[in-house]
């Protein structure tokens, strides 16, 4: 009979405007209380296929200037959300984005928290092959587009995106989709310098699979984000650095990935110009590594002009 009145407190529209703003959020608050109990929650979640969660996601949607609500409802659907409750949240329409926009807009810090805290356990809990884990990548890969002011948000993407790069099956499914790799190539050039670093790391842990490599040393953005990353100035950029000279090199050990490496605009100057700008405290094995890496690619790209010179000049003696 309790859920049946905290749903009917959402939807009821009846009451005078400040009566009804007051009778939802004491129920958000309730249902945040009930939702931390494991074996209300399936109950509460499945109600009347969804009607509590859908009743939720409304409130703070339409409320987002209210304290309590936002707070107690941002609270409650993060308590919904576990290792066993996880894939059953994630297909509620709205779900995603409402948190999202709970992070981005949201005055009330704890509705922030909240709303990250929830993405963070939605990304650690659906993984390959559950079938919300495409419903999650697409809306990593389309969330940072849909938010004009990114800055905050593109931090936790990138933490998002560690959380599912954690897991190796996770990490075969990422390099797959183009898309996926030209959003966490885009955090490369974040105004947040841990966003960042972030993305260098990604890369990185997508690199740990050869079956990855042929993709991501074709990827256009992908190599850009490298090029970018190796022409930051300053000591403090040197390890993000160091480690996307570890990624180029892995991505080197395709023979795949040679010509595209070699002729992608800017990269060889790039990792050149780093080679030479690096401080003393670098270490001298990456700067072994970097300037054999540089040597098999200058090869490459020398091998390949030659090639179109031989090829255009026989069409001109054709």
């Amino acid at each position: 009979a309790f859920i049946y009145i905290v749903t009917a407190i959402f939807y009821r529209s009846k009451y005078p405007f400040n009566d009804i703003r007051a009778a939802k959020s004491r129920a958000a608050g309730a249902l945040r209380n009930l939702a931390s109990n494991k074996l209300s929650m399936h109950r509460l979640i499945s109600f009347e296929r969804g009607k509590i969660i859908d009743a939720l996601i409304n409130a703070v949607t339409n409320n987002m200037n209210d304290e309590k609500i936002c707070c107690r409802g941002a609270g409650a659907l993060k308590n919904f959300i576990s290792k066993n409750s996880a894939e059953e949240m994630a297909e509620y329409e709205g779900l995603f984005q409402t948190l999202a926009t709970l992070v981005c807009e949201c005055k009330y810090a704890y509705a922030r928290k909240a709303a990250s805290e929830a993405l963070n356990g939605l990304a650690t809990h659906l993984k390959y092959p559950s079938p919300s884990h495409k419903v999650l990548l697409k809306f990593l890969t389309t969330s940072s587009k849909m938010i004009e002011d990114t800055d905050d948000y593109d931090l936790l993407l990138t933490e998002l995106f560690l959380l599912q790069s954690a897991t190796v099956e996770n990490r075969l499914q990422m390099a797959k989709d183009k898309l996926i790799l030209e959003s966490i190539s885009s955090l490369a050039y974040s105004n947040i310098s841990k966003a960042r670093a972030n993305a260098a790391r990604i890369l990185c842990m997508l690199a740990s699979k050869k079956e990855n490599l042929e993709a991501l040393g074709h990827c256009r953005a992908v190599l850009s984000a490298a090029s970018s990353i190796f022409q930051l100035k300053g000591v403090e950029h040197e390890e993000m650095q160091a480690k996307m000279l570890d990624f180029i090199s892995t991505l080197a050990t395709n023979e795949g990935n040679m010509r595209s490496l070699a002729s992608h605009n800017g990269l060889l100057e790039s990792m050149h110009s780093f080679a030479r700008s690096s401080s003393e405290s670098t270490n001298v094995e990456e700067r072994v590594k970097t300037v054999r890496s540089l040597i098999r690619l200058f090869r490459m790209d020398l091998i390949r002009k030659q090639s179109h010179m031989i090829a255009s000049s026989s069409g001109v003696h054709a």
